[in-house]
């Protein structure tokens, strides 16, 4: 039986305020708080106006971390004192769900401008501080989180994913709270390729008006979620409560949204389906409303697929402006507020219906709520990721009773595709082990002493299946494309367009593309902030590899990208868990990709973190419950989390015992075990003897090892039918252990 989920507490920093006051004066308002653009190096650039926060003080106890750290600090310490709550109550049963579009983008523009005159030297501090990963721990540690902490990276559409995602949990039972949000900083890098694929307007955007374009914003936004009951006894009256979230994924191009709107409302109706709602039961949209003349237009599309008589529909961009990452939180909050007064948000700046945009865009502040207050949160992004949240003030009277009987199914590995240094699927990692063959390799860099590493051989990937169009894409996208679709027809899983359009995609990864990033920061950079690259510009967000699989192999189902950081494939198999769990699919893509580009390589080499050589590759497991009659390979049994500081032995040791218990099995049933990371734990928890590795043959892949070693595991004689797998992972910042049963 599924619980219901409400938000208790609410945090807010952006150009309309410092705090959720000042932000609910300007939305009920709908005031423009947009300023003209004070950074000298935008001079050259369309875009005249941004929603900037002036005077904000970063926090002593951070520093050295990016801007964006900052504002989703004082966003989470608002939302957690909203709500009455102290974190390390909870241990490791409350999670962080942290998103962002452009992550530590500052910091990594700073790195380039130290690359170009010719100072590559970062050392380890420096490189953790620009990994998209990076927050999400030291927020987790400063606010005191000790459950499952990870970061969604969906692009613009990552903050209302990051709500989803811990309604999810909280739901089906693995945590019993979290908070949920993000942040992004204004970034001038960001601006320009924004205003390279010209997408900005010189004005203030009007959203479905005209001039088309949109405004850039930062901020920081967070909720505070828990189950109603536990509300109820804490005596805190909830703002809202999740009733149910749709995601889905456009499979249609990088940075266009697919001009019918079929994405989004696949999103919106998976939405409205997990809510137990009708289209008529919905009296308010919260739209992406970016104000760009493609997005607008195909938005409007959606909504009039799903709903005969669309609601008002309006953008709180209008006011704030897109605040990429953090824009899904922003406008939730901006809902949530407006409907406790009973007014619609306005959409700012609205003038004159645009072409294709005839709808009711509430262009005028103080508009009663019509209705009952249930009501929608849309979001889309780079990629082709699409959200959709259900919310309400109060659960409505009715709903689909089915809800509240769903049993928590059982979920199985039905199939294990693996790109590694060892060759193309799992036969050839097989085979390398077996003969004792490496695929290890001498690597020679500039100015850098040789190095040794397991790389992926790009002939074989190609050879691997003809039909697929791979030369479009950067190296890790094909990677996971090549894992994604062995691990597609291992499962013997139907390739019928209809059946591939329900298939889910989870994306794990430890880093984001340094292909893009390089190229696009490198020319705008070294060429005085002038856009010399600007098709490498959509890939900077680590979703593009999962938007390139989704494209390639027509996948529209749920899906997710997530930058758990070191072993990240482990890590980011919980989030796949509760989405199977709390029925959003009966079968899911779950996997991590890791690549070694010269700058990777060089960036780890100066920080000191190539103790052991490393590796490349995907490794993605098709996961499904028992609905379709796969023949499965293995069984999860039980998965625990925790995040800690500096993990010892002990905390290692706890999670694997609550992982046991989740389980149902003892720790003598354990027949063999492999652990994963950044640190080596497993002398010291009583498994030498009983290890099954891979990263001798592989290099140690930064984020797919977990899935690799389990992939292999399940092959093993050593691993005998029936025989359970102790899954470990054990970083910098926290731990994992996940029981598997072979088939």
């Amino acid at each position: 039986m599924r619980r219901d989920v409400v938000i208790t507490g609410l945090g807010i920093l952006s150009c309309a305020g410092r705090d959720l006051a000042a932000a609910r004066e300007k939305f009920l308002a709908g005031i423009c708080c947009l300023t003209p653009i004070r950074d000298p190096r935008a001079a050259g650039l369309r875009a005249r106006f941004a929603g900037q926060i002036a005077g904000f003080q970063p926090a002593p106890e951070l520093a050295g971390h990016d801007r964006h750290v900052h504002l989703a600090l004082a966003a989470a310490r608002e939302a957690l004192a909203a709500a009455a709550v102290r974190p390390e109550h909870y241990g490791r049963r409350i999670g962080l769900i942290f998103s962002t579009c452009s992550g530590p983008m500052l910091l990594i523009e700073a790195h380039y401008e130290r690359i170009i005159r010719g100072q590559p030297q970062i050392t380890a501090g420096e490189l953790f501080a620009k990994r998209y990963h990076s927050a999400a721990p030291v927020l987790a540690r400063t606010l005191g989180i000790g459950g499952l902490c990870t970061t969604v990276v969906t692009a613009c559409s990552a903050s209302s994913t990051a709500i989803a995602l811990a309604a999810d949990l909280i739901r089906c039972g693995m945590l019993d709270a979290a908070l949920a949000g993000g942040a992004d900083s204004l970034s001038v890098s960001t601006l320009a390729g924004f205003d390279g694929l010209k997408a900005t307007s010189d004005g203030k955007c009007a959203p479905f008006s005209k001039p088309p374009g949109l405004n850039l914003g930062e901020a920081g936004a967070f909720a505070f979620l828990e189950p109603a009951a536990a509300a109820q006894q804490r005596g805190v009256p909830p703002h809202a409560v999740v009733l149910g979230s749709g995601t889905s994924n456009d499979a249609y191009h990088c940075s266009a949204p697919e001009p019918g709107g079929r994405g989004l409302a696949d999103a919106i109706r998976r939405a409205l389906g997990d809510a137990g709602l009708t289209p008529e039961q919905i009296s308010y949209i919260n739209a992406h409303g970016t104000g760009t003349e493609a997005n607008d237009k195909a938005e409007c599309k959606a909504i009039r697929k799903v709903f005969p008589a669309p609601p008002p529909i309006s953008s709180t961009k209008s006011m704030v402006g897109h605040c990429l990452g953090a824009a899904g939180a922003v406008e939730v909050i901006a809902s949530i507020v407006c409907a406790e007064a009973d007014v619609l948000p306005p959409t700012a700046n609205f003038t004159v219906p645009r072409d294709g945009c005839a709808v009711d865009c509430v262009p005028q502040a103080s508009r009663a709520w019509p209705g009952p207050k249930v009501f929608l949160s849309n979001n889309s992004a780079f990629g082709g990721h699409n959200v959709s949240l259900a919310l309400a003030l109060a659960q409505p009277a009715t709903r689909n009773p089915k809800l509240d009987t769903v049993e928590e199914p059982r979920i199985f590995v039905t199939a294990c595709g693996i790109v590694s240094a060892a060759g193309v699927g799992l036969d050839a990692l097989e085979a390398a082990r077996r003969d004792g063959r490496s695929g290890l390799r001498p690597v020679t860099l500039p100015e850098l002493p040789p190095l040794t590493a397991g790389l992926v051989d790009e002939a074989a990937v190609e050879a691997a299946d003809r039909r697929l169009n791979l030369r479009a894409m950067d190296r890790c996208s094909r990677w996971a494309t090549v894992a994604a679709r062995l691990a597609i027809r291992g499962a013997k899983f139907p390739e019928k367009p209809a059946a591939l359009a329900e298939l889910g995609l989870f994306l794990n990864l430890a880093a984001g593309p340094s292909w893009a990033e390089s190229e696009f920061l490198t020319s705008f950079l070294g060429n005085d902030h002038q856009v010399a690259q600007l098709a490498a510009f959509p890939y900077i967000v680590p979703s593009s590899v999962a938007g390139n699989v989704c494209r390639a192999l027509m996948l529209s189902g749920h899906n997710l990208t997530l930058n758990p950081g070191p072993a990240a494939g482990l890590f980011g198999l919980a989030p796949a868990l509760a989405a199977m769990r709390a029925g959003h699919a009966s079968a899911l893509l779950c996997g991590a990709v890791d690549e070694l580009s010269s700058r990777i390589l060089a960036d780890n080499f100066f920080a000191g973190r190539l103790g052991q050589p490393p590796g490349e590759g995907a490794a993605v497991l098709m996961l499904e419950t028992a609905g379709r009659g796969a023949q499965p390979l293995a069984e999860v049994l039980g998965l625990a989390i925790a995040t800690k500081p500096i993990p010892n032995a002990d905390d290692m040791e706890e999670v694997i015992a609550a992982a046991l218990t989740e389980a149902g099995v003892g720790r003598a049933e354990i027949n063999a075990a492999s652990f994963s990371g950044e640190m080596e734990m497993s002398p010291v928890v009583g498994w030498r003897g009983r290890l099954l590795q891979s990263a001798g043959i592989t290099g140690q892949l930064e984020g797919a090892q977990p899935l690799l070693d389990l992939a292999a595991a399940l092959r093993s004689p050593e691993l005998p039918p029936g025989g359970l797998l102790l899954l470990g992972a054990v970083t910098a910042q926290g731990v994992a252990a996940a029981i598997v049963r072979k088939a």
